[in-house]
């Protein structure tokens, strides 16, 4: 019919929990800078697919521009039924349109294009850092996925040449970064700073890391390289670890209980950092540290620099591309070079202040409004291409 609009279906298991953290993040970004884009909304209707067969309230409320779709798959488990083999054409039962897998994983289609997100490809170049399980399905399953999409989506072209390197897809791969929500993370009055801090118990100043606490972040090296700076400057700035989860953690805990029974202040906040807190958590640091091993972007890089938070960075993989020069940069397998870079962030607040402003400059390219109008364009290009 004249002016209908086409359905694009968006996976979007990882936003129904209700928190959000790593690629929900993402997904939730994207979701809401679609809903934002006129022209998008004039020309599709956004379907979220969701697992389960109870409805989802929350969810509605969260995104009222779209519309849920339930799939009837069981929430429990509901990734391991990307991995198999035999699954039907999911669109002969949901319908055709174009639809976007965010998470890496997709399900097999018959009538419809679809596109298909690899944030990293970190399972294949250094294994060791991710959990077993999740390896042996990524690595499992992954030239399936890519043989079976349309259109590869990454948000880095570091990503982008490790995946031509190592599975050299038939699809095209298009680079689509990341955005942030400036409304959200930006400089922050005193107040606001200040009232989250006493929520988490956390003191004037701090060194803040933010993230999982897993193999590939790094923080072994990270909090021994804090433990060997002067009393003096940690005692002014305590080292704040935030976010928790992730895996294989005990090496973690086990070294920072070390340097806590040597008389160095290393603060969890006992309550998850709720996402409506995070810029004023980043706002009170007076630094970021992410010494990470890879990453496929660095979210929480990109947050911090939105924030006027100064940033010590790794050197390599989609960190480069990301903050370039805003950031002090370290080799992160090396524990000096990690100690070297925070005593020089804490000894200079004007070198703070150079990093600060640097940054910010760079976030301001980013938005989900312009990742956003991006994906729109590739949706209209699988589309029109008449595979949808």
């Amino acid at each position: 019919m004249p002016g209908a609009r086409r359905p694009l279906y968006i996976e979007a298991g990882a936003i129904r929990r209700g928190y959000l953290g790593g690629i929900a993040h993402t997904v939730d970004g994207l979701v809401r800078g679609l809903l934002g884009n006129e022209e998008f909304s004039r020309r599709y209707e956004l379907r979220l697919l969701v697992p389960g067969l109870s409805s989802n309230a929350r969810l509605a409320a969260a995104y009222p521009g779209a519309r849920l779709v339930r799939v009837p798959l069981p929430q429990r488990g509901y990734h391991r039924w990307f991995a198999l083999g035999s699954m039907p054409p999911v669109d002969l039962l949901l319908g055709a349109g174009v639809y976007v897998f965010p998470n890496f994983a997709n399900l097999p289609l018959r009538r419809s294009a679809s596109l298909t997100v690899v944030n990293d490809v970190v399972f294949a170049q250094h294994p060791d850092t991710v959990e077993a399980t999740t390896r042996r399905w990524l690595a499992g399953n992954m030239r399936r996925w890519l043989s079976r999409t349309d259109l590869i989506v990454t948000p880095s072209e570091f990503t982008k040449r490790e995946i031509e390197t190592l599975f050299r897809p038939a699809a095209r791969i298009e680079v689509i970064p990341w955005g942030i929500d400036h409304k959200a993370f930006h400089p922050l009055p005193a107040d606001n700073v200040a009232r989250v801090r006493r929520r988490y118990a956390l003191p004037e100043s701090y060194v803040l890391y933010v993230g999982n606490f897993e193999p590939r972040k790094n923080l072994e090296r990270l909090v021994r390289a804090y433990a060997s700076l002067s009393p003096a400057a940690r005692d002014a700035h305590p080292l704040v670890l935030a976010g928790g989860g992730g895996w294989h953690r005990a090496p973690i805990d086990a070294t920072v209980a070390e340097m806590r029974g040597q008389g160095v202040r290393i603060i969890e906040p006992a309550a998850y950092v709720e996402d409506a807190d995070l810029p004023a958590l980043y706002c009170g640091a007076v630094a970021l540290a992410h010494p990470s091993l890879y990453e496929g972007f660095g979210l929480s890089l990109l947050q911090a620099m939105a924030c006027g938070t100064p940033l010590i960075a790794s050197k390599g993989s989609s960190i480069d591309e990301l903050v370039g020069p805003a950031a002090l940069r370290v080799d992160p397998w090396d524990e000096r070079d990690i100690a070297r870079a925070l005593a020089e962030m804490l000894a200079s607040e004007q070198r703070r202040t150079e990093l600060a402003e640097q940054g910010m400059q760079r976030a301001a390219a980013y938005s989900w409004q312009h990742t956003a109008g991006l994906m729109f364009r590739l949706v209209e290009g699988v589309a029109t291409a008449g595979t949808g």
